[in-house]
């Protein structure tokens, strides 16, 4: 950290009228920011699991950052329509690109056109010890892969079905050119298996939405765990549906996909 940040830091400066200090957002998004974790579906880019999670950051990056950031996401004629489709504004040509940004700034700085987002909707969840369950998790299925074959992979390693890319939080995958192909910095196709460790206000991504992703693609396997119950689900792909399965009389799970 600079030393002229540190110090615009301690003393809470306000750059900008009408604006959150970078103390005010700091605390903001440590509370109620989006799970960090980032997914593409169906054409929409998912952050933390909810579309207010993607807004959420895109408001950090406007305010932040400015609309020279912003247009990295998107088209610069894509946030103008946007921003005149939401704010009813009188319809804008520039005639250049600087034209164009300046016009943007111009918007965003307006504080009555300024609707912030519900931060309690994109509240991240309680932890109940997320980010322990998932390591423990990549840890024992990373000796399993070196025992049996295959690789395991947590959060931040992309699993492309399709033309949407999800994120799970623990995946394990033998690498079957049939099924899947690694790549440098994603898989392409279906891992064998797929974990979500679920966040309160997060259950329908995980339950239905990823699920039905997951279950057309061809996982074999998908897990759901509840840190805070400490239970876990257990689905078998049966014909193209997940079908819920129980543990042995010793109280192991076995797949019966190895």
């Amino acid at each position: 950290m600079s030393d002229d940040f540190a110090e615009h830091e301690n003393q809470n400066i306000n750059p900008e009228d009408g604006y959150p200090t970078t103390r005010e957002l700091f605390d903001d998004f440590c509370d109620y920011g989006a799970e960090g974790k980032l997914e593409l579906i169906d054409s929409q880019l998912i952050v933390g699991n909810s579309i207010v999670g993607s807004r959420l950051l895109l408001r950090h990056i406007l305010q932040g950052w400015g609309a020279g950031a912003a247009v990295a996401l998107a088209p610069l004629d894509k946030w103008v329509e946007a921003l005149a489709a939401a704010y009813a504004l009188v319809n804008h040509q520039p005639s250049n690109i600087i034209e164009s940004l300046d016009y943007l700034e111009s918007v965003i700085k307006i504080r009555e056109l300024y609707q912030p987002e519900s931060l309690i909707a994109g509240y991240r969840g309680d932890e109940n010890n997320h980010n322990e369950i998932r390591q423990e998790l990549s840890t024992g299925l990373w000796r399993i892969a070196q025992l049996i074959g295959g690789r395991s992979f947590s959060r931040d390693f992309v699993m492309r079905l399709g033309n949407n890319g999800l994120t799970p939080d623990v995946m394990f995958f033998t690498n079957n050119s049939t099924r899947n192909q690694l790549h440098s910095w994603y898989l392409s196709g279906a891992a064998e298996l797929v974990i979500e460790i679920v966040r309160p206000g997060h259950e329908y991504a995980d339950r239905v939405i990823k699920r039905d992703f997951y279950a057309a693609a061809g996982v074999m396997e998908y897990w759901i765990i509840d840190g805070k119950t400490q239970q876990t689900e257990f689905f078998n792909l049966n014909e193209g549906i997940y079908l819920p399965r129980g543990v042995d009389a010793d109280n192991c799970y076995r797949p019966s996909t190895y």
